[in-house]
């Protein structure tokens, strides 16, 4: 796990980053600190974020210098790869934001977020032509000729909407019923949908299928859904999905498993998109690193 010279490798800051966020979800933020503090051997942007993300800034501490933590973690950090540059902006801004420095705040979030978005292949177009799409195939009568065709199980709990809109708070409060696990950003529905044979055996994209679908194929659809689900104990019922992007799915969910439960969280825009322009997100989501792209999404899932 360690590179030449004793430094550890990206494996390991990973897995140490991983335990954090574990630690972090069962609300051991102590234990968390330790696993991430950026010692000598974990001087890395990720660890500095993670760390960031955990605390509050003093401001009366920034007044005599000794809470300025941008200027504690930057001795000995190198950095080079740009991914790494844009976690350390994002933890600066963070820091900064804490301290009322909005100013400066501000400067280090417009480049982190312009580092993390020149290391990706986004196509907002492709977004537009999905979501146009969606729209017109989940007409009524869709509904009406496939009502009660899907899988009965009322075990999955679905809480989407935006990104950073408070679906981990509602999961939280959810899962403190005996009966219902947390089930975190689950991927298997959206991975199931992506796409299905056709009559000749080409695969056809979501949603352009859907006009085609009988009952079987959607009774399909919710069993390999509900087999890829963790498994729960032996009191619990359901299990929380707050992968928030299933709000692009929610008609083929209502569809699939029409007794499965939604939860639509919603906060104000403006509150909701900052947010998301505030945070760094290690996989899955593109669309948040560029103001008019940020803004044009938010539309997109309004409409």
């Amino acid at each position: 796990m360690l590179r030449a010279g004793g430094w550890p490798s990206r494996q390991f800051l990973r897995a140490l980053n991983n335990l954090g966020v574990a630690l972090k979800n069962k609300g051991d933020v102590d234990a968390r600190r330790g696993v991430v503090r950026p010692g000598p051997e974990r001087r890395s942007g990720q660890c500095l974020r993670a760390l960031q993300s955990l605390r509050t800034q003093d401001l009366s501490r920034r007044r005599s210098g000794s809470g300025n933590s941008w200027r504690v973690w930057r001795p000995g950090l190198t950095v080079s790869r740009r991914r790494s540059r844009s976690q350390i902006h994002f933890a600066l801004g963070k820091a900064l934001d804490d301290t009322g420095d909005y100013a400066r705040a501000f400067e280090h979030t417009l480049k982190a977020n312009a580092l993390r978005r020149a290391q990706l292949d986004y196509d907002e177009r492709v977004l537009a032509s999905t979501t146009k799409r969606i729209a017109e195939v989940f007409e009524a009568g869709v509904f009406d000729r496939l009502a009660g065709e899907g899988d009965p199980s009322p075990v999955p709990i679905f809480v989407l909407g935006m990104p950073r809109s408070g679906s981990t708070l509602i999961e939280q409060i959810l899962a403190s019923h005996p009966q219902v696990q947390a089930g975190g950003e689950l991927i298997g529905f959206d991975k199931i949908i992506q796409s299905r044979p056709g009559r000749r055996g080409e695969p056809i994209a979501y949603p352009d299928y859907v006009p085609e679908m009988d009952g079987e194929a959607l009774r399909d659809f919710a069993r390999r859904y509900l087999a890829s689900l963790p498994a729960l104990s032996d009191a619990e019922s359901h299990i929380v999905d707050k992968n928030t992007l299933n709000f692009l799915n929610v008609g083929i969910i209502r569809l699939a498993l029409p007794k499965a439960k939604i939860v639509h969280t919603l906060r104000d825009p403006v509150d909701t998109c900052l947010s998301c322009f505030v945070k760094f997100f290690p996989t899955g989501i593109s669309f948040t690193y560029d103001l008019g792209e940020l803004g044009r999404f938010y539309r997109a899932y309004h409409d």
